[in-house]
């Protein structure tokens, strides 16, 4: 993406990505081609895990973060980031609790103080790394090559951002149907977080309603 000074005019540069998206091929798939998929994902993932932090919590450029829990109509740097520490991204969060509490005349005050006696506890010595955040199967393009190789591409780059390392396998868990392998197979793909999904699972409602 760039802009042309002269004019003003914002171009940007896009690919055609031939494929299925994971989420229409899946149920036909066999159980070793989907570990082949899985295995391609997880490459993917570990080539985005492999640049350097720039040391905060936020979008790139060192923008808000892009994620929906940290949304605020009046962009507050204290809900929305970018964040110095882990620290301050879990107050974040408490934040936007207080907020949605004071919106919603008080249902879930007793929730707000506990997460501002406890989520730094829960929640602790995660280092920022480039995340999707947005792992759904909708969201990953697979193309076949042949019988035994798949090529495999993300897409809907919209929340991504230097997030917990935490963040990619939890923010999914805590928001994912069970109704599949998926939740097994995910834990081929990113590092699993299982106590830290069940704290998000426990915020996500109240944070996003």
């Amino acid at each position: 993406m760039y802009r042309i000074l002269s004019t003003g005019h914002l171009c940007l540069v896009m690919e055609r990505l031939q494929g299925e998206t994971l989420e229409m091929l899946w149920p036909g798939l066999e159980e070793k081609e989907k570990s082949l998929v899985c295995t391609e994902l997880k490459k993917a993932i570990d080539t985005l895990r492999e640049l350097p932090a720039p040391g905060f919590y936020g979008g790139v450029g060192r923008t808000c973060i892009p994620y929906h829990l940290f949304w605020d109509p009046e962009r507050k740097k204290e809900i929305c980031g970018p964040f110095d520490s882990e620290t301050e991204f879990n107050a974040g969060l408490v934040k936007k609790l207080r907020a949605n509490d004071e919106m919603n005349g008080g249902y879930i005050t007793s929730k707000a103080e506990f997460c501002e006696r406890n989520l730094d506890t829960m929640l602790s010595k995660h280092a920022p790394v480039f995340t999707h955040s947005d792992l759904q199967r909708k969201n990953i393009l697979v193309r076949r090559r042949s019988e035994s190789a798949f090529e495999v591409a993300l897409i809907d780059w919209e929340t991504a951002g230097w997030y917990p390392s935490y963040w990619e396998y939890s923010i999914k868990v805590a928001t994912m149907h069970w109704v599949d392998d998926w939740p097994r197979r995910l834990e081929q793909v990113v590092e699993s977080w299982p106590s830290e999904a069940a704290v998000l699972r426990m915020l996500y409602q109240d944070l996003w309603f």
